[in-house]
């Protein structure tokens, strides 16, 4: 759910080493591809692919993953668990999802703590199966 990529050139301009950027919208591909180029940060790698494909097929492990899929689909949920699942996050990785605020992801064995900005909620998961 990279969008634009805002996020993504967000962390990489704060140091981040490496980035896995994906969407599935073409336009919003290039515009990463082809910003990220112009702005010299090459440790933006950006997929094209349906998100829940990614992760369902995904084999590495991430120190972060932030999710900011579109608040009105229904799989929001299934964000945590095909990270946990799948064991995508490194020793002390942390998952976090932006979701609208009425919708509670709490329930998950790896929430750890939500904050609330509005209509808009950060949920927050870590890796504690180490």
């Amino acid at each position: 759910f990279s969008g634009t990529g805002n996020i993504s050139l967000e962390f990489a301009s704060r140091g981040a080493r490496q980035l896995t950027s994906v969407d599935l919208n073409f336009g919003c591909v290039n515009y990463l591809k082809n910003t990220a180029k112009d702005c010299h940060m090459h440790q933006i790698k950006v997929v094209k692919n349906d998100v829940f494909k990614f992760l369902s097929l995904e084999t590495e492990q991430y120190d972060l993953i932030f999710a900011d899929p579109p608040y009105d689909i229904s799989r929001i949920p299934d964000i945590a668990r095909l990270v946990f699942d799948r064991n995508l996050l490194s020793e002390n990785g942390m998952l976090i999802i932006e979701h609208q605020s009425m919708q509670n992801l709490g329930n998950h064995a790896n929430f750890t703590e939500k904050r609330k900005y509005g209509y808009s909620t950060f949920s927050f998961f870590e890796n504690k199966n180490i």
